[in-house]
């Protein structure tokens, strides 16, 4: 097969940031094929010739002084679905002068979407599009150390008011990865969250109000979820040896984390997609998760194992795989890419064997139904990680009120054999919770510090009990939340 264009510049080849995004950069109804690479943006149409002709290389569309993360492409009318023919933006994300930038870039000569200064540092993500015309970009100065989430606003298109810049400090080194935004909950008391991976796997989560101003201290997550991939809707990632889902804070979901076997750690990971498979009755989507030895792994959304699954991919190769209707037919076609090294022939030395890295992409037909929330890295062909948040947001129904959900009060592993024991439990509403542990004598035995908790998804206390011997102990759970406090005691054995 040969490639659609080959570009260089200077007399070498580009080196692209991927993945590459599609959309209508022109106007024209039709897609245009948008990259970066190190020092530029490129647009080409389908039959991959330059979009603007005459450049210092094919397809180049803007000069940049430094540019490491791909493009993404936000529409000019506020369209939120991210389609082939509404015409688009290409905004990127660069540095120059020891400082990193946000442009948008389009086809009118009149400038929309200026160049914002987002601070000391360099960006490594893609930026993510979320509750309507924000982005999120993440920037990390290697100097400092310090890093920041900034969030960048141009207001609708066409009334060129200045942008509105918010950023708040990161308490983690971030990673590669974009983050992922959503609502925690909706209406008049909006809450929106972003979730930001570090590069050693830790996480963070942070929290606005509706305009986008602090609403919560950061949540820093447990050392215990280790992410090692790009995030897909409903906190699914992939980590060093599981598969893994949390919620908004952190906590691991009900129902994860899932080991997986024969899992290298130091193997590149692509992304989950989130998607409706047949036969599964939940209100909410599934997903399927690359592994880096090539399986895909589908699961239910507390983690359930599904019938013919896991399929087995093209090999590895660390790439998120992507779902559209590929032949035609209206159903969710499944396409996955992989690279293998195969033996080629003996080595110079005649003793050795020499190898060559073949690449291959399998499709399955009809995999998924309906539309799928989360189709491809980056959540559609755009790339700018927008997606409808509403199936994850905390229903309050049942979970109204205040203090402690009745029956979620739960503490594992039970009997306790080495290493802490975890305390769960349930708010009704925003809150804090806290836990002591006691023997059968009321002798406190240790306790935790108070933690904020998000009212209507589980939350999950770390708590030490190094020294405690082998015995049965009670575990008294505090929850303040709503304007009530509740309190539960269940007991717990130890084995040592």
């Amino acid at each position: 097969t040969e490639p659609l264009v080959v570009v260089e510049r200077d007399g070498e080849p580009v080196d692209w940031n991927v993945p590459p995004a599609l959309g209508d950069m022109d106007g024209d109804g039709l897609p245009e094929i948008v990259l970066t690479g190190p020092r530029g943006l490129y647009a080409f149409t389908g039959a991959g010739d330059p979009l603007i002709a005459g450049g210092a290389a094919p397809g180049l569309f803007a000069d940049l002084p430094a540019c490491g993360a791909p493009p993404v492409l936000a529409p000019l009318n506020g369209s939120p679905a991210q389609v082939e023919n509404v015409q688009v933006a290409a905004f990127v994300a660069y540095e120059t002068a020891g400082h990193a930038f946000l442009k948008g870039f389009e086809t009118d000569p009149q400038e929309h979407f200026p160049a914002v200064d987002l601070g000391p540092g360099f960006v490594e993500a893609a930026p993510v599009l979320a509750f309507d015309d924000w982005f999120l970009v993440v920037r990390r100065d290697t100097l400092s150390g310090a890093a920041a989430l900034v969030a960048v606003s141009y207001g609708p298109y066409g009334t060129d008011l200045p942008p509105r810049v918010v950023e708040q400090d990161l308490p983690v080194e971030p990673g590669p990865w974009p983050v992922l935004a959503g609502l925690v909950r909706g209406g008049a008391d909006e809450l929106r969250y972003v979730q930001v991976a570090g590069r050693d796997g830790s996480g963070v989560t942070l929290f606005f109000d509706a305009d986008m101003m602090t609403a919560a201290a950061p949540m820093v997550w447990t050392d215990r979820v280790k992410v090692s991939s790009p995030f897909a809707p409903g906190g699914a990632f992939i980590g060093p040896d599981v598969l893994g889902a949390v919620g908004h804070g952190g906590d691991w979901s009900d129902g994860w984390p899932r080991p997986v076997s024969d899992v290298s750690p130091d193997a590149q990971r692509g992304g989950p997609l989130t998607v409706w498979l047949p036969g599964v009755d939940s209100p909410r989507p599934q997903w399927i998760f690359p592994l880096p030895d090539g399986r895909l792994a589908a699961r239910a959304a507390r983690g359930e194992e599904l019938d013919g699954w896991p399929a087995s991919g093209p090999a590895g190769g660390g790439i998120t795989p992507a779902v559209g209707d590929l032949d035609g037919t209206g159903g969710g076609d499944l396409a996955a890419a992989g690279s293998f090294l195969h033996v080629a022939g003996v080595g110079s030395d005649g003793l050795g064997l020499d190898g060559e890295f073949s690449s291959m992409v399998m499709v399955w037909s009809d995999v998924t139904v309906g539309e799928a929330p989360w189709p491809m890295a980056g959540g559609g062909i755009w790339r700018n990680g927008s997606y409808d948040p509403d199936p994850w947001t905390v229903q309050t129904g049942g979970a109204g009120g205040s203090g402690l959900v009745s029956g979620s009060h739960v503490c594992y592993p039970n009997p306790l054999g080495e290493g802490p024991l975890f305390v769960r439990g349930q708010a009704r509403a925003p809150g804090r919770a806290r836990a002591y542990v006691y023997n059968l004598e009321g002798e406190l035995v240790t306790e935790t510090g108070w933690r904020d908790v998000i009212g209507g998804e589980p939350f999950t206390l770390e708590v030490p009990l190094d020294g405690a011997v082998t015995g049965m102990y009670v575990c008294r759970l505090v929850v303040d939340a709503g304007g009530g406090t509740d309190a539960s005691v269940v007991s717990f054995a130890i084995v040592r």
